[in-house]
């Protein structure tokens, strides 16, 4: 069988914890970013928990399949228990599992995330993975995300063989933190990559702030069209003619897990079809905004109908 796009990631299960108001204040050591202080010894209520499948290649397969791509999820996950639960939950929301490989050598990451005014604090645990006896399916796209050690033969061989397919990137923290010469060797190869502004500084070892400079010099390093997330400011694209901006729509914010996931998939999902970085802008802001409506990562999602309601109302600026 033949796809539109195979998304290549690891699986999370995600529990979430409510936390009560809790003072956020400006970090000194980090400017720009913020702080929560929890005394230790002090017990503090949850007024919510949930759990929900995630991860970023999960978010993606997921919102890709909500709207109309035909998808595949190609990961590797264990025999245990959570496992198994896992995969019986994926199968129940109909999405294709026919990629997700079961063995003993691999498991399912998770992470506890602390919800805290409608921000979030992360405490992630990640299983080892066995990556070889994955197989990418025939697709017109690849969408390649966070994976773990062990991933780089898998990865060499995405890029680094003959192929057909389009290659989407979102690198993900283990990349991020141990292999930036792979991010560097897979940006002139792909058609899409999405970042946000932090990653992007990362990748460029770079402070500037200006998002058009960044945009600038990753189009520099081979990279054809970039999808930017910039936080309450929106998002930005490009394809190295064009920079369009789209502030983020204001709604009633729940929770931020999966918000770069929903642009991604919002922005994936029109790009695939149209090839108009306009339109697909319009619909990963849309995307980007409404899973902050929901506690989980692909909950709170816009449907078809509201995202082509939504669109008509959204006009990207020229940068």
């Amino acid at each position: 069988m033949s796809y539109q796009c195979a998304v290549i990631g690891d699986i999370t299960l995600d529990r979430f914890l409510v936390l009560p108001k809790i003072d956020i204040v400006p970090s000194d050591i980090n400017p720009g970013n913020f702080v929560v202080n929890l005394e230790i010894g002090h017990k503090i209520p949850i007024s919510e928990m949930h759990e929900y499948i995630g991860g970023n290649a999960y978010n993606l397969t997921y919102g890709l399949s909500l709207l109309g791509i035909q998808t595949s999820f190609v990961a590797s996950i264990g025999t245990d228990s959570i496992s198994t639960y896992v995969l019986k939950a994926l199968r129940d929301t109909n999405l294709n599992t026919d990629h997700i490989i079961p063995s003993e050598n691999s498991g399912i990451n998770q992470s506890t995330i602390l919800s805290i005014n409608g921000e979030r604090v992360v405490l992630s645990h990640h299983k080892p993975k066995d990556y070889t006896r994955l197989t990418i399916p025939e697709s017109e796209w690849i969408y390649i995300t966070s994976l773990s050690n062990g991933s780089e033969k898998l990865l060499e061989s995405l890029i680094n063989t003959d192929y057909s397919y389009k290659i989407a990137f979102n690198p993900g923290s283990y990349l991020l933190k141990h292999n930036m010469s792979f991010i560097h060797q897979i940006l002139p190869k792909a058609d899409v990559i999405f970042l946000n502004k932090e990653e992007a500084q990362h990748i460029l070892n770079s402070s500037d702030e200006h998002i058009p400079n960044l945009i600038q010099k990753l189009h520099n390093m081979g990279v054809k069209t970039i999808g930017l997330t910039d936080g309450n400011n929106g998002a930005y694209v490009s394809d190295n003619n064009t920079i369009l901006h789209l502030p983020a729509r204001v709604v009633e914010k729940r929770e931020t897990t999966g918000a770069g996931d929903a642009f991604a998939a919002g922005f994936l999902a029109n790009f695939i079809q149209s090839q108009n970085i306009s339109e697909a802008l319009k619909w990963g802001i849309i995307q980007s905004s409404s899973v902050l409506r929901e506690i989980g990562s692909v909950n709170g999602l816009a449907t078809m109908d509201e995202i082509i309601e939504i669109a008509t109302t959204l006009e990207p600026q020229l940068i």
